[in-house]
């Protein structure tokens, strides 16, 4: 019935002639012998060959062998291990799980990463775009939760798990899965990089297979599509409705999560705001927001948002059923920084003296004695690793943390550290600040004030620890540097502030330092409407521009006060300022003029 002797099965059985490795050998003894489907299985495990199953879809696999083992009619495949189901609702990521859900559904997609700092609910949106796209894939869709592995060369093995495949781990998966047409989802892949090479093998060998991952860090696996998962945006409860707050994803999920914890929780009114101030300091993480959430037992709301100053500290204590690194933010930031180099490592620390992100130049500034190519490389896998986010406007880009983020980059580093990061950043700023005052009156000046904009925080920063830290010329710089700044783009009394606080230190500053503050101060003091206050700056940077034998500074100094004589209504001395500030400007052939 076999085709097989039955002198050839006795002879093998007893080992006096070699035993047969072709699976279609091996099947017919299992047929001669009458073994069950479990034998058999055992039997093909033996010689390392596919699961009956596997075989079964294989295109030169011969039905009629496999016919004795295999439900009649039936071409099931072994069941896939389900999808995770969760005990609390979905909230909000609607257009993103739309977005997911319509990249797996292309045909010309086959892989799709989910990448975004670690809680910012990658899991959940993966597992939710599984369920919705679930009847579009023949096979279904399938969960691998790579969470718990350490070994990246397990990871083929633990795929042949999930999808309920045996003998097909290793080089033999590929041909197992090459005609299942399924949604894989792969689950924190992050810390399993070295198994890229077999991931890339399966999409190359099964052409309907499709992989949903998620991940901390970008892959760069050919044909990847990123997406990255941003986390849930606050609402400005001052301009929307208590409602329209309530129901905002970040809220809702604190309210639901405290409520967990503490079922006499309530949202309303009077609270709403304390809970959406938590929700923003937080930066609308879900991780964050949860683990905030879950100390409504002992600090109400005020308390709670009092204590946030201490972020990483306060968020610990996370659910038990999830990986240690997931269980507070402290221990998700510490292992993504693990996976990095120490150049990384320290370029990332200094990074956080930057209070709103930088542009290339300015990482270039703190990432000494890192070379360019070197910072580029660093920030690129800041960006990989989602420590670092980027922003486009127009042909710049610019790398920014999460505040939750920065808070930890700072943590990372000495007094010493934390000082040079200081001193780099803030000749950095002086720079920027210069590029604003000699780019006023070109063709660049709108570029330049743009960037003024974006770095204002950064300058803010920079301006109180320079005069914290004995640096008042570098702060007079700044604050004189940016007076096209002050005068057409940021509010006036910032301005004026930051001038009035450097001339606090006129005793520390140079002399030209001194004059050019003081002509700041004049000119913003006279936007101001402050006239008195203008003419006195102004006479007084008149004074030190003429001891330092400075005719530009001169003729801008009685530019000012010709302002200013105009104001008062003294026309004769307005003209007087004027024609003499113009014949400086003359002799000097300056187009300033």
């Amino acid at each position: 019935m076999s085709g097989v002797p039955k002198a050839t099965i006795v002879n093998w059985l007893e080992g006096r002639v070699a035993r047969p490795r072709r699976w279609q050998d091996l099947l017919r003894v299992a047929d001669a012998m009458r073994l069950d489907r479990h034998e058999t299985e055992t039997l093909l495990a033996a010689a390392s060959h596919l699961s009956l199953a596997e075989l079964a879809c294989r295109a030169d696999g011969d039905h009629g062998l496999l016919a004795p083992w295999l439900p009649s009619g039936s071409s099931d495949l072994p069941a896939a291990a389900p999808l995770p189901i969760f005990a609390t609702p979905f909230l909000g990521r609607a257009a993103e799980r739309a977005a997911v859900s319509a990249l797996v559904s292309d045909a010309d997609v086959r892989v799709v990463t989910l990448t975004g700092f670690a809680g910012t609910g990658k899991t959940r949106l993966a597992v939710e775009v599984a369920s919705a796209v679930a009847e579009s894939f023949r096979d279904g869709v399938a969960y691998v939760a790579l969470a718990p592995l350490t070994e990246a060369e397990l990871v083929p093995e633990l795929v042949a798990q999930a999808l309920g495949v045996t003998g097909g781990s290793g080089r033999m998966l590929p041909d197992a899965l090459a005609s299942r047409h399924q949604l894989i989802v792969l689950d924190n892949f992050e810390h399993l990089l070295a198994a890229l090479p077999a991931v890339a093998e399966l999409v190359a060998g099964a052409p309907d297979l499709t992989f949903l991952i998620t991940s901390r860090a970008v892959l760069h696996l050919y044909g990847e599509h990123q997406f990255e998962v941003a986390p849930l945006p606050i609402p400005d409860d001052r301009e929307t409705s208590f409602e329209e707050v309530a129901a905002s994803p970040a809220v809702a999920l604190f309210t639901q999560r405290a409520r967990a914890v503490d079922p006499s929780f309530r949202l309303g009114p009077a609270n709403v705001g304390v809970v959406t101030e938590i929700c923003r300091r937080l930066d609308g993480l879900p991780l964050a927001i949860e683990l905030a959430a879950a100390r409504t037992t002992v600090l109400g709301p005020e308390r709670l948002l009092a204590r946030l100053a201490s972020r990483l500290g306060l968020l610990t204590w996370g659910a038990r059923d999830v990986p240690a690194r997931h269980q507070s933010l402290h221990a998700t930031l510490d292992w993504s920084l693990a996976q990095l180099d120490d150049p990384v490592r320290r370029l990332f620390a200094n990074l956080s003296v930057f209070m709103s992100g930088c542009q290339l130049d300015g990482a270039e500034a703190v990432g000494s004695p890192l070379g360019s190519d070197e910072v580029l490389d660093a920030i690129m896998a800041l960006v990989d690793h989602s420590l670092l986010r980027t922003l486009t406007a127009g042909n710049e880009t610019r790398f920014v943390m999460l505040e939750t983020v920065r808070s930890y980059a700072e943590s990372l580093l000495t007094d010493e550290e934390s000082h040079l990061a200081h001193e780099r950043a803030l000749l950095h700023v002086v720079d920027v600040a210069g590029a604003v005052e000699r780019e006023a009156r070109g063709p660049r000046q709108a570029e330049w004030l743009d960037r003024a904009d974006e770095e204002l925080d950064n300058i803010r920063a920079l301006l109180r620890w320079s005069l914290d830290h004995d640096e008042a010329t570098s702060a007079a710089t700044i604050a004189a540097s940016l007076l096209p700044f002050w005068l057409r783009r940021s509010p006036l009394p910032e301005g004026q502030r930051w001038l009035d606080l450097a001339l606090r230190e006129a005793e520390r500053l140079s002399p030209a330092v001194l004059a050019a503050t003081l002509h700041a101060a004049g000119r913003v003091a006279r936007q101001s409407g402050d006239i008195t206050r203008a003419e006195q700056r102004l006479r007084e940077s008149l004074g030190a521009f003429e001891h330092l034998g400075d005719e530009a500074g001169r003729a801008r100094a009685l530019g000012g006060l010709g302002v200013v004589a105009y104001d008062h209504g003294d026309l004769d001395r307005s003209a007087e300022y004027h024609r003499e500030s113009l014949e400086i400007h003359r002799r000097r052939n300056d187009s300033a003029g």
